[in-house]
């Protein structure tokens, strides 16, 4: 009888266990569309839509729905988002609307338009990706990629990041994670923090003349999380040219630990 009293012990305490919220969580659910939309019949012009999203299911369905349902918004809007349940139902509706949009900018304007000697500017692109950057038993961070471009002398590319406390799917925003007057000492540690990553810049009073903007390098609420930082995500033109890209500055815990919560 011994022998069977260990592994009877076992199964009931793994029984016993409950899941972790990352195991119980899973972006299995995906929306893909890939159309191109003419802006009337006949002409070589049209709108590209392009959505590539994950979403989520759970075993407990009420974590999946405050998730999915605060990503829906994120992506698509309050306004789109009303009266659609699901992330697919919001992006059908969004592409009517930029369809009806598009047409409504561009159709006069393009029988008016005698030499179309900047056609291209007929064009239009909108590209929504949205994926999981990080999960553990305690957050989770999430990214929307776009990419707008409408007809101008280039697109712009942006990443917006969401975050979510496990298990409770409530969302962190920045004055969840610090504490007291945490902007003005991580505006400086961004700043060296710069330094040690751009090998073209050697000093923090360096920063400026290399093309970045310092003034506006402050904690932006658009961050995601890993195992052992925060990192911050700027998006072309806030605190650089739009040539410098997004810029991710890297926040170690052990660089910020007297000012998170």
């Amino acid at each position: 009888m011994k022998k069977y009293l260990i592994p009877m012990l076992f199964a009931v305490l793994l029984t016993a266990c409950p899941s972790k919220p990352k195991q119980l969580l899973t972006a299995s659910e995906n929306y893909y569309d890939s159309v191109a939309l003419p802006l009337k019949e006949g002409a070589p012009y049209c709108v590209r839509i392009f959505d590539n999203i994950n979403y989520y299911k759970s075993s407990e369905p009420a974590l999946a729905q405050s998730i999915n349902d605060v990503l829906k918004i994120k992506l698509f809007g309050e306004d789109v988002s009303k009266n659609t349940e699901t992330i697919p139902q919001a992006a059908q509706k969004f592409h009517d609307i930029l369809y009806e949009d598009y047409k409504t900018n561009n159709v006069q304007a393009l029988e008016e338009d005698e030499d179309l000697e900047f056609d291209f500017i007929y064009n239009y692109e909108y590209e929504t990706v949205g994926y999981e950057t990080y999960l553990s038993d305690t957050r989770l961070s999430y990214c929307i990629e776009r990419y707008v471009y409408l007809g101008g002398a280039h697109g712009i590319n942006t990443r917006q990041f969401v975050n979510f406390e496990l298990p409770s799917g409530k969302l962190i925003s920045e004055q969840d994670v610090f504490k007291g007057e945490y902007r003005e000492p991580l505006h400086k540690i961004m700043l060296q923090q710069i330094v040690e990553q751009d090998d073209d810049v050697a000093l923090v009073r360096d920063i400026e003349e290399k093309g970045y903007f310092p003034q506006n390098i402050y904690p932006n609420d658009n961050f995601f999380f890993t195992d052992s930082t925060i990192v911050f995500v700027f998006n072309p033109y806030e605190i650089g040219p739009y040539a410098f890209g997004d810029i991710e500055i890297e926040l170690p815990f052990s660089l910020i630990s007297d000012y998170l919560k």
